[in-house]
């Protein structure tokens, strides 16, 4: 079982994992809606890992429950995205990515 880590940083993981796919694609070769994909998901990991960080640091548990609320709605939608780009991930790629998202949501109370 792996140990249990900050939500941040696992997503800060799941960054770098992320980035390594996606950054070396050439993008103008891309159709259109992978292109519009892979920025959505660009940005929505950065918003993400931004709510986990909020959400350790939060002062008050209304705040932790509301940047609770909003990582894992930002994980869904890049879970999302990612089991639609078939042509950007590979199987292994998408099922350890996955995983690790659903690792990190069960780390998010």
């Amino acid at each position: 079982m792996p140990k249990k880590t900050s939500p941040f940083a696992g997503m800060r993981e799941l960054e770098l994992q992320i980035k390594s796919v996606v950054q070396p694609l050439d993008m103008d070769e891309l159709t259109e809606v992978t292109r519009k994909a892979v920025r959505s998901l660009k940005q929505l990991v950065v918003d993400a890992k931004l709510d986990a960080r909020d959400y350790e640091f939060s002062d008050t548990r209304a705040d932790q429950v509301r940047n609770a609320v909003a990582a894992k709605n930002r994980i869904k939608l890049i879970e999302v995205i990612i089991l639609n780009a078939p042509d950007v991930f590979s199987a292994v790629d998408t099922a350890h990515i996955t995983a690790k998202l659903e690792q990190i949501n069960g780390w998010i109370e």
